[in-house]
């Protein structure tokens, strides 16, 4: 089953084409923006485009349709370059345009993959608005489907394009669809300098029965203008911590409206870095993501980016990054130049080591009076975690059970150990339930596994076991499928010879299982084999119980060598 998280979320990279890719294609390479549908990162979607690219739609000049069999008129007044809805901006107000889409054909203008999934939106009716940017030098151009003009359930895609009829780059960020979790409706903003000429293609999301959501009906775009700088980096660091890579800048902003980072990495010999591994460079090789902490309204500024995931990248790139190109971007997203600073790796420790600047605690813990510490918020979720009583084993092995829902609410943790078939992180998928058990001595086995009476047929698990729950860097185990191509997708794992602990382990669902959208009901079986010493009797086929020095032999009475 092709996972996929929340439309408009940018999940980590992976290979789409794979059935078991845990993405959806409604984002594309490597920005990680938070505004709509913004994220572009290797196999984020088509990391083959190079842009910008043609429109695959009708050229209006009448060549023949790259996309599906023509539908008759199927552009309105308005719906093409050769005849667009204008508007003249001014430098004092909003202007706006509004036309309604219900009973519209279907519209053909390629908008790419990285403007939503491959089908829904490009097959929705299509509306081009000619917008002339106002005054002179550089403007931040904002632009916006909501208001009382644009249906509260017509689900709005814009995408920003500098010419007509040519699918833009990746940076700046040209598509946006979610404004937020709960408001569908679009909003954006991006720079040009005055007296250019912009052109929104602005279209809706296909609906469905589940959403609720509408794909025809009244549309509204305000757009508004304003003079703009662009922002000064005068500082900046890029460090390598276990899988994830941290950025800080510090700068100035007239404006005060810096909003994250822009990363170019580059090798010993200052050429830039594939990190797609694709034969390319381009700026799908360029990470681009938000402050973790907005500093909007400060003129000067310090903030920080963390791209988790992205030192498997930088690993499997054909050449070694040694350093990096950082600017600042801002809401509109100009740029600053840029500034070279070295890639650095510091140490990861985890809950009770020592932190320090050139040693960072593993996320989510945090460097509290010198030494990683758990965060209340997340001590609180472990601490809730269900125990499990599994009796302690003397000769055969002993079960303890449970069951659950898992997969309701965002999800908090996410496995450190399970890989795709890429090499990438498993991302979290939803909400986990958390179970947990005790051993108090040693010489036990452990096999976890959903893969029991209580966990239905087409339920997709992931399981993964940790000895301090908080901390991934204590995570041993990790198992998403038994067996995906055979149809097994439940979860198993083992683990000889546990030491004395309290260990928790997790159920998260992979995607949207059979019990319901995102969520998995399950049974987990916990069991402890005892490991025997020399001379005790012992069962030749391992189920009951394991020899430590050696196999248990056949025969009458099987005693351990």
């Amino acid at each position: 089953m092709m996972g996929g998280g929340a439309r408009g979320a940018c999940p980590l990279p992976m290979d789409v084409m794979n059935p078991r890719a845990r993405l959806s294609t409604h984002s594309s390479l490597l920005t990680l923006v938070a505004a709509g549908c913004l994220c572009a990162l290797p196999a984020c979607g088509d990391d083959d485009v190079t842009p910008p690219v043609p429109d695959a739609g009708p050229d209006d000049l009448g060549a023949p349709d790259l996309g599906p069999p023509d539908l008759g008129p199927v552009y309105p007044s308005g719906g093409t370059c050769a005849d667009p809805h204008l508007l003249v901006g001014t430098p004092t107000g909003d202007v706006s345009v509004a036309f309604n889409t219900t009973g519209e054909p279907s519209g053909q203008r390629d908008i790419g993959l990285s403007c939503g999934s491959q089908e829904a939106p490009r097959w929705a009716p299509q509306h081009i608005v000619q917008y002339t940017v106002p005054g002179s030098g550089l403007q931040r151009v904002d632009f916006s489907t909501i208001s009382s003009g644009t249906g509260r359930r017509v689900d709005t895609i814009v995408q920003v394009r500098t010419t007509c009829d040519e699918i833009p780059g990746i940076f700046p960020p040209n598509c946006f669809d979610n404004t937020s979790g709960t408001e569908l409706r679009a909003s954006g903003s991006t720079n040009a300098m005055g007296g250019e000429t912009l052109y929104f293609v602005v279209t809706t999301f296909e609906a469905t029965a589940a959403t609720g959501w509408s794909d025809r009906g009244p549309i509204e775009l305000t757009v508004s203008s304003r003079s703009a700088t662009p922002p000064t980096i005068t500082e900046g660091t890029a460090y390598r911590i276990g899988t994830r890579v941290e950025f800080n800048a510090t700068g100035m902003d007239p404006d005060g409206d810096a909003a994250g980072v822009h990363a170019a990495f580059l090798d010993a010999a200052g050429n830039p870095v594939d990190l797609s591994n694709n034969g390319t460079t381009d700026e799908g090789d360029v990470p681009s993501l938000q402050f973790a902490t907005s500093v909007a309204g400060m003129t000067t500024f310090s903030g920080t980016s963390v791209f988790e995931g992205l030192t498997a990248y930088i690993e499997g790139a054909p050449t070694r990054a040694t350093q990096v190109e950082l600017s600042v971007f801002d809401q509109g997203f100009a740029l600053s130049s840029a500034l070279r600073v070295p890639l650095t790796t510091l140490t990861e420790v985890g809950t009770g080591e020592a932190c320090d600047t050139l040693s960072r605690c593993r996320a989510p813990l945090t460097c509290d009076a010198g030494a990683c510490a758990v965060p209340p918020a997340f001590a609180a979720l472990c601490g809730a975690a269900t125990t499990i009583m599994v009796a302690e084993p003397t000769t055969t092995t002993t079960t303890g059970t449970a069951s659950g829902t898992a997969g309701a609410g965002t999800s908090s943790f996410a496995p450190s150990r399970c890989l795709n078939p890429d090499g990438s992180i498993l991302p979290a998928t939803g909400g986990e339930k958390l179970f947990t058990f005790t051993v108090t001595a040693a010489n036990f086995d452990l096999t976890a596994t959903t893969d029991v009476p209580g966990t239905g047929a087409m339920e997709d698990t992931i399981l993964y076991v940790r000895s301090s729950c908080a901390d991934p860097g204590s995570e041993f185990a990790c198992n998403d499928d038994i067996n995906y191509s055979a149809g097994n997708a439940r979860s198993r794992i083992e683990r000889q010879d546990l030491t004395p602990g309290t260990y928790t382990i997790f159920v998260e669902p992979f995607a949207t299982a059979s019990s319901g959208p995102g969520s998995t009901t399950f049974s987990l079986s916990v069991s402890l084999r005892p490991v025997l010493a020399t001379g005790a009797a012992c069962d030749p086929a391992q189920v009951q119980n394991r020899c430590g020095a050696g196999a248990c032999p056949a025969g009458a009475t099987p005693t351990c060598p």
